[in-house]
């Protein structure tokens, strides 16, 4: 099976050294990864302990982010390197500033995975929710590194609780500890004789709270409400985009609307201004006061803004419900506002969570949109209830960071 798994990784890297060419993603993923064992050789230095996070993408480190930032001031000596497996989360945070190192992970080989550790020698590994780099983890385990697993979470269709999935088992036994967010990930675990587990919730309601603690007001955004609400739509893909225009053809007389898709490129910036032509659009980087006032569509067309914009709002629809994968619903919820998002949501337990506390709601068509609006519009105690709802909903997710630098202080995992 460590064949079979090798060979699937080697298959997977060639196919995107192929499509590099042609795909701007897959050719990040391809050239950032040229030449990184013989760059970090030249870069890390071994005369100081070192922590290594390891994270998919943006999302996995912001959930990570929490547990880093304590651990490095529990530990301002000790260095901090940070791998990505994905560009749209190294591209992002390559200038970390918390980080000493920050680096591609190199393919899951055998090989690689010895050279990585015999480079950085951590004296601590944690991987965050559903990494499981299965070379890395029996480097780690043969070499006695601490290796844990931060806001991991389970499902029983997963290959590891299948009845082939003996290998698979094999190697989850290999992690020091696991973190889970559910108590159903805990008993999947044990189910399979895995009891170096416990649970601590998701991290992530730790992170979203510092952002709303933190966040400033978006400049320009009174400017270009001028008074009316502001209907947010985050991480928004087509089918949200389809929903809202229909929502504020019907709406746009007492609302305005801000548009931050995931994807920002040219075209799918004009393919937003093309679908809400109807009304006047205005695209952030070239706000002006004068065309503000005129717009009634702000369409935010850079990154790095959607958690300080959410506090501006007074109801949020967030992307990924209808097929992509749900984003991070609870940057909104934790500004007290209600959120709406699409129905495929079984891999995102909060969603069903949050529905349930009267926060969260689901929409398959417009008219769900428009329903349950003109109700909360028409009754503001209704609306009040929703909103408190979000944001205690995420007041009782917190505690999962203080949870897991209490295990690793406690097990001396990090030494002074």
């Amino acid at each position: 099976m460590d064949f079979l798994y090798s060979f699937l990784l080697s298959s997977y890297s060639l196919l995107l050294k192929l499509a590099a060419p042609f795909h701007s993603k897959a050719r990040l993923w391809v050239n950032g990864r040229k030449g990184i064992l013989q760059q970090m050789k030249n870069e890390v230095r071994t005369d100081k302990p070192l922590i290594w996070f390891h994270f998919a993408s943006l999302g996995e480190f912001e959930q990570g982010r929490p547990v880093m930032e304590k651990l490095k001031m529990l530990h301002p000596k000790k260095q901090l390197l940070i791998t990505f497996f994905s560009p749209s989360g190294y591209e992002i945070r390559k200038n970390y500033a918390l980080a000493d190192y920050v680096y591609y992970l190199p393919v899951d080989t055998p090989k690689n995975a010895r050279i990585f550790l015999d480079i950085c020698q951590p004296e601590l590994v944690v991987f965050v929710k559903y990494e499981f780099w299965f070379h890395y983890m029996q480097q780690c385990h043969k070499r006695n590194i601490p290796l844990i697993f931060i806001s991991a979470a389970f499902r029983k269709d997963q290959h590891f609780f299948k009845a082939w999935g003996g290998w698979f088992r094999r190697q989850l036994r290999l992690a020091d500890h696991y973190f889970v967010q559910k108590q159903s990930s805990l008993q999947l675990l044990s189910s399979i004789g895995i009891h170096q587990a416990s649970l601590s919730g998701d991290t992530r309601f730790d992170r979203v709270s510092e952002i709303c603690s933190a966040a400033k007001p978006v400049e320009n955004m009174e400017a270009f409400a001028r008074g009316k609400p502001l209907m947010m739509a985050g991480s928004c893909w087509p089918p949200e985009e389809e929903i809202l225009a229909e929502w504020f053809a019907k709406n746009h007389s007492q609302y305005k609307l801000v548009l931050v898709p995931h994807d920002i490129s040219s075209g799918r910036i004009r393919e937003i201004e093309k679908r809400f032509s109807a009304f006047k659009c205005l695209r952030f980087s070239v706000f002006e006061e004068t065309l503000a006032a005129q717009a009634n569509v702000l369409i935010i067309d850079s990154i790095g803004m959607l958690n300080r914009l959410y506090r501006h709002a007074r109801y949020a629809i967030v992307g990924g419900g209808f097929g992509s994968g749900l984003h991070n619903i609870l940057e909104a919820a934790t500004f007290g506002i209600p959120v709406f998002y699409g129905p495929q949501t079984e891999k995102f337990p909060e969603a069903a969570e949050m529905k349930n506390s009267g926060g969260g709601f689901t929409i398959s068509i417009a008219n769900d949109l428009m329903s349950i609006t003109q109700s909360m519009d028409a009754d503001e105690l209704a609306y009040n209830q929703a909103a408190s709802a979000s944001k205690q909903f995420i007041e009782s997710g917190r505690g999962a960071t203080q949870k897991i630098i209490d295990y690793i202080e406690k097990s001396g995992l990090a030494e002074a």
